[in-house]
């Protein structure tokens, strides 16, 4: 990422709370470690070179989100509890509600003011983003660190359709092996893990654009949480996690450690380099030592939480903010401009966890009824974005 290029890699849709041993325990310790995450995407976008490396706070949500989506599902296989229908029906109403808001107001900002080639640009994203498949998109349309892509108002979901795609691959393995002894469910997943990650570091200097975008390369993040989850499931917490003068070592390092990607390595390292190895491995950390003075004090306190618990409606609205205002001002906006924005959408977020993302969440119709009122949904927002693409992104808009 150049100095000035703003290329989105931040909160994946995370599962419904963090969760412990049982599952069922609240840890407000790995929401405060979405709010580094999200804070740090945040004020690089805005253009703060305090957080030059900013950018890494996506790989801190690959790792959490592999935690928690890796425990709940795993858990739930060996107990015989798992329904993919219900998975999927948390997944849509933890993720859609919020990103349908989200691109409405686009639809409406791009009729406003985009022009016609870039509308059709924003109504290919809008369609690939329904169809889970952005970061496929943004792989073909945008090279990497690519000038252009500030001006793209969607390409924020490029790490949503890294997700979704993950929530389709990864359960569906669980169910067929998940039953087998723990120990080979981890050394299966490891080797996973050291494959992605030799792909990905093969991958930067040879095709860096897929190898920035894709699944394949991206999933050692995800795998690296999973197995946290894996090996945590039905231990003791005092057995589990490390205790005493070990979480006071581990907890402060991961905490140096995400300090140093964000703060010190820049974009012209590779992401798959020093800087995503620092982010990963800082993250595990943080999330295995959560009776670390860190943890305790720091990540769980309630601003820290406060802001986790909003990051994923405070990445969807700040990005399409800063790039249409980029769009008007057709050139780098100010740093005080940047930041201002980004704060902002902080209430803006707010506001989009509470009246959004909280009730949709408390819907309790059964799985078959909610996806196809979801898919329903997805449709409707499909059709504006087809007119656009038939009509040529509308140039008669503007008069004259």
């Amino acid at each position: 990422m150049a100095e000035g290029v703003l290329l989105p890699r931040t909160v994946p849709a995370a599962p419904d709370g963090p969760i412990g041993v049982s599952g069922k325990t609240y840890r407000p310790d790995v929401d405060g470690l979405r709010a580094i995450a999200v804070t740090s995407v945040v004020m690089y976008h805005a253009g703060l070179q305090l957080f030059r490396g900013g950018f890494v706070g996506v790989d801190i949500f690959f790792v959490i989100s592999g935690y928690l989506i890796g425990g709940h599902v795993y858990r739930d296989v060996r107990r015989g509890k798992f329904s993919l229908a219900e998975f999927y029906r948390l997944r849509a109403k933890r993720i859609l509600p919020a990103l349908f808001a989200v691109l409405l107001f686009c639809y409406v900002a791009s009729i406003l003011l985009l022009s016609s080639t870039e509308m059709k640009s924003f109504a290919q994203f809008a369609l690939a983003t329904l169809g889970s498949a952005s970061n496929v998109l943004a792989w073909l349309k945008t090279g990497y660190f690519n000038v252009t892509a500030e001006f793209h108002p969607l390409l924020m979901t490029w790490s949503l359709g890294v997700e979704e795609q993950f929530y389709v691959i990864f359960p569906l393995c669980m169910m067929f092996f998940g039953r087998a002894r723990r120990g080979r469910v981890i050394w299966a997943t490891l080797v996973i893990t050291l494959l992605s990650l030799g792909l990905s570091v093969y991958g930067v200097h040879t095709s860096p654009t897929p190898t920035f975008y894709l699944l394949p390369t991206r999933a050692w993040e995800l795998s690296v949480g999973i197995l946290l989850a894996l090996y945590e499931t039905d231990r003791a917490p005092e057995a589990l996690y490390l205790q005493g003068r070990r979480a006071n070592i581990t907890g402060p390092v991961g905490l140096a450690l995400l300090a140093i990607g964000v703060c010190v390595c820049n974009e012209v390292s590779p992401f798959s380099g020093v800087a995503v190895a620092l982010a990963v491995a800082g993250a595990a950390m943080l999330i295995a030592s959560p009776g670390s003075v860190v943890n305790r004090l720091l990540l769980s306190s309630r601003p820290f939480a406060f802001v986790g618990l909003i990051s994923y409606s405070w990445y969807l609205w700040h990005w399409p903010l800063l790039s249409f205002a980029r769009i008007v001002a057709d050139r780098p906006i100010p740093l005080a401009e940047g930041i201002g924005i980004g704060v902002i959408s902080l209430p803006l977020a707010w506001a989009s966890y509470r009246f959004i993302e909280q009730p949709f969440r408390q819907s309790d119709l059964s799985a078959g009824k909610l996806l196809r009122r979801y898919a329903l949904a997805s449709c409707v927002l499909a059709i504006p974005a087809l007119l656009l693409l038939k009509a040529q992104g509308w140039p008669g808009r503007f008069p004259g």
